[in-house]
């Protein structure tokens, strides 16, 4: 059981998922890319939490996130807080568990397209849009962006 989660760090936190999985930090790492250095660094908290690994490991262990995120909070959002299209994108990509370098492949466009909607110094046009509701099956969930 997870002690005091209001109380217990990011990292306790993912290892207490892994751990509750039975894995190792190596077979964690295997499974999801991540190095197993940055892996033991952010259950240590001596690693900067970078959302699109923290997102890629939550992605990773899916559903038992609420467990050890009990607050009610919606971790994803405090990851990456949405306030413009671009900050959803980066929210959406997250959550995805995706880096910037593989959401533009999915899209068929350079990583710099990505991180250039993601800083809002650029917005996507209407094909780009029709590949990311194509892709991942997504309805009006960016229309509310200007």
């Amino acid at each position: 059981m997870l002690p005091d989660p209001e109380n217990t760090p990011l990292g306790g936190r993912l290892r207490f998922l892994r751990k509750r999985q039975g894995l190792t930090q190596a077979i964690l790492s295997r499974r999801t890319g991540i190095s197993p250095a940055t892996i033991c660094k952010l259950e240590r908290g001596g690693e900067t939490a970078h959302p699109e690994i923290v997102g890629k490991l939550l992605a990773y262990f899916g559903r038992d996130v609420v467990e050890a995120f009990p607050e009610g909070k919606d971790v994803f959002n405090e990851l990456a807080p949405v306030k413009d299209f671009g900050s959803w994108l980066r929210n959406f990509r997250v959550r995805k568990g995706l880096q910037q370098v593989e959401l533009a492949k999915m899209l068929g466009m350079s990583k710099a397209s990505v991180s250039a909607y993601e800083h809002n110094q650029t917005k996507p046009g209407n094909v780009i849009l029709k590949k990311l509701r194509a892709a991942f099956k997504l309805q009006g969930e960016f229309d509310r962006f200007p």
